[in-house]
């Protein structure tokens, strides 16, 4: 996934040149929700453009790293890493 990078140019990790989402529209890899049928769609579009990545990893790690927390990125819906970390939260106080 594409970020909105303010960092210099030559600040630039050399993975994202590599990465196929630079050549889709950015919109796809934040789908807006709506009807489950639609929203599931759209999350499947963007992750098949992730799965032929050859820097999915990178983008992942890069993502988990700096906490994201909406999008699509190596082919992962951050909004479900949020989810299952809230299940994890909850277990936790039930032990």
């Amino acid at each position: 996934m594409v970020v909105d990078d303010r960092r210099a140019s030559n600040e630039r990790a050399p993975w994202r040149d590599l990465a196929v989402c630079t050549q889709v529209h950015p919109d796809l890899f934040f789908p807006v929700k709506g009807d489950g049928t639609s929203r599931r769609a759209d999350l499947r579009a963007a992750q098949s453009v992730c799965a032929s990545c050859p820097v999915w990893r990178q983008c992942l790690s890069e993502a988990l790293t700096a906490g994201e927390q909406w999008g699509v990125w190596g082919g992962v819906n951050m909004e479900a890493i949020r989810s299952a970390k809230r299940r994890q939260r909850v277990k936790a106080l039930l032990r």
